[in-house]
């Protein structure tokens, strides 16, 4: 599918094109964000002056979440995770936090880089690690996850915007506006819907036979769903 798409290159553990940097958290399984994010540094000071669009998927706080960090920071309480599951997320929370300090430590380093980059955060879902709510009563917010859209020292020439919250497929209209680039008639109708509805989504909880097929959610520019 990425060749589909367009892409000139797919790096991953078993590819032609060879990762350099591979390195684990003492525990687990997946290469870190950190070294994901260094690859990415790597690729985009390789590029030199050239244009660049890099889709980066990492590994680092996907399940399942059986392995154990040498060291854990954070507890928590409340009716979200079932008591089966705490350790788990426990150790996905702790991972979370790892992811912090590497998105820190990467946008510091965008920010040396002299020449502008847009920078586009998101999960694509929680965990199923929060079995303690109603998928019916909440299902909703059981399919909110973070995102920021980010421009570097370098290309940060106009005010920063602030949408809330959004669906994703607004993601590509929010960065070229972010960017402050020309864009084509589809993404400028996009950026003008994203004032207007913000967000839009099938209604988890309106069919519990086919979540696919159920009513669709629109959240207004006021919140109101």
């Amino acid at each position: 599918v990425f060749k589909k798409y367009g892409f000139e290159a797919f790096y991953h553990v078993d590819s032609d094109d060879k990762l350099q940097y591979t390195d684990k958290i003492s525990g687990s399984r997946y290469i870190s964000d950190e070294s994901a994010y260094k690859e990415t540094l790597r690729l985009i000071d390789e590029n030199g002056t050239g244009t660049q669009f890099i889709q980066l998927s990492t590994m680092q706080n996907h399940g399942s979440y059986t392995y154990t960090y040498p060291e854990y920071d954070f507890t928590f309480t409340g009716p979200s995770v079932v008591k089966n599951k705490a350790k788990e997320f426990q150790t996905y929370t702790q991972g979370v936090h790892y992811t912090d300090v590497a998105v820190k430590s990467f946008i510091e380093e965008l920010d040396k880089i002299e020449k502008p980059i847009t920078f586009v955060f998101y999960g694509d879902h929680l965990p199923s690690l929060y079995s303690g709510l109603s998928s019916t009563k909440y299902g909703l917010e059981l399919h909110e996850t973070d995102y920021f859209v980010y421009n570097n020292t370098y290309s940060r020439k106009h005010a920063k915007q602030d949408y809330g919250i959004v669906s994703p497929n607004y993601f590509s209209a929010l960065a070229l506006s972010q960017a402050n680039l020309k864009v084509a008639p589809y993404y400028a109708l996009l950026s003008e819907l994203a004032e207007k509805v913000p967000a839009m989504t099938t209604d988890p909880t309106s069919s519990a036979q086919n979540r696919y097929n159920g009513a669709q959610v629109f959240v207004t520019d006021d919140g109101a769903v």
